[in-house]
């Protein structure tokens, strides 16, 4: 009997130091990722239950999510399956879980929610009016100018550092004057700007955005095979250190070079360089200017980084702007109405569906750095479209 006890004893303390290691494993898995996952709309998500699954030996186990605790609002989301409308989300093993594969129905409940108050607009014209105003009365060009800028000058990165001198041959690759002086009547009449988001797969915006007076886009993505969804026109188009540096090693060879020049063909009018870098030397700029002058007939605004910096102080960010918001800030002072087209910082859409960062699909949401506020600068957006100021296009467009 003795034995029989010390054998039930041994058992015993073999389950509990079983159980007491699975339960060491599963918490350390889940404390890893609990401290790295985090929404786009600037909201902490816990894990906050997990299963257990048997493998072949007891101390091995898989853990999986059931459910997910929004550490923001204490709100409790608990689901399984594919995300919708009453569709909780599908469970992952942990190791393997993305921070932008989760999803929960809190999410989609809270983005239906926003949208739902974009669905209709009314222009304002007073707020207009006083928005571009405001805008307006920013001291200074948002591009360089061989007026407003003399020989001997300096050109900054973003983060006004990295200068590079203007001499003569520079001097002459900029713009005499700037083709977009500000005037109380606005240059344009109706205005697109066009953003990158993965919202507008499947919107069938694309005429839309080519009926406007002037278009706006963002890092000279591929036109072609796209058009039914985001146009094919272009007016003013934004480029900036990192997309050259990644398509096109920064044209290191003539190869690239060849390359940058093909993506060029797509575009008309200007290309407002961005330099939004401070690992990419600032001199890259001119080096684009020379070769669109000697390749195209496209001309390059170099955009002043303390325009820009001011323009973020008037919109209260506390991070750098991003293009988007430095495109739509420009079309604001241009143009009588404006319509934003791809702006969605969320990897889901409204209908609950998984939706990639970009709408080419070019890159995804894990190379997301936190550089720019994208959860503030949509409160502004959004806080815009509800006064009037412009229009936030966020569902399918009418055929």
């Amino acid at each position: 009997m003795a034995k029989g006890i010390c054998q039930a004893s041994m058992f015993s303390w073999f389950v509990a130091i079983c159980v007491f290691s699975s339960v060491v494993i599963m918490y350390t898995q889940f404390s890893v990722i609990a401290t790295k996952f985090k929404m786009l709309d600037n909201k902490s998500w816990t894990i906050t239950s997990v299963s257990s699954e048997k493998r072949s030996s007891f101390s091995k186990a898989s853990f999986k999510v059931v459910s997910i605790r929004n550490t923001s609002n204490k709100t409790n989301a608990v689901g399984r399956g594919k995300l919708g409308a009453g569709k909780p989300v599908e469970k992952k093993n942990i190791p393997n879980m993305s921070m932008y594969k989760i999803r929960q129905d809190n999410l989609h409940r809270s983005l239906k929610a926003k949208a739902s108050k974009l669905l209709s607009w009314q222009p304002n014209i007073t707020r207009t009016r006083e928005v571009r105003n405001n805008l307006n009365q920013i001291n200074g060009s948002f591009v360089f100018t061989q007026i407003n800028t003399p020989v001997g000058g300096k050109y900054y990165n973003s983060f006004h550092q990295d200068p590079v001198t203007i001499d003569d041959d520079k001097h002459r690759l900029l713009l005499e004057a700037s083709p977009f002086a500000h005037t109380s009547i606005p240059l344009f009449n109706t205005c697109a700007v066009v953003g990158n988001g993965g919202i507008l797969r499947r919107s069938n915006c694309g005429k839309e955005i080519d009926a406007s007076d002037f278009v706006f886009r963002a890092n000279l993505q591929p036109i072609k095979h796209f058009t039914r969804d985001a146009g094919r026109k272009t007016n003013l188009t934004s480029l900036n250190p990192s997309k050259v540096k990644n398509r096109y090693d920064l044209l290191s060879s003539k190869a690239n070079i060849t390359k940058i020049v093909s993506a060029f063909k797509e575009y008309t009018g200007y290309i407002l360089w961005i330099p939004n870098s401070q690992a990419i030397a600032t001199e890259l700029g001119f080096i684009v200017a020379r070769v669109l002058k000697e390749n195209t007939t496209l001309q390059l605004l170099l955009a002043d980084d303390d325009y820009f910096s001011r323009v973020g102080d008037y919109w209260k960010s506390s991070k750098m702007l991003s293009t988007g918001m430095i495109l739509t800030s420009i079309a604001l002072s241009l143009c009588d109405e404006v319509r934003l087209y791809g702006f969605w910082p969320f990897s889901v859409d409204l209908t609950g569906k998984l939706s990639p960062m970009h709408y080419t699909n070019d890159i995804t949401w894990s190379s997301y750095t936190n550089a720019h506020d994208f959860p503030h600068e949509f409160q502004q957006l959004t806080e815009l479209h509800s006064e009037g100021v412009l229009r936030l296009q966020v569902s399918a467009c009418v055929v």
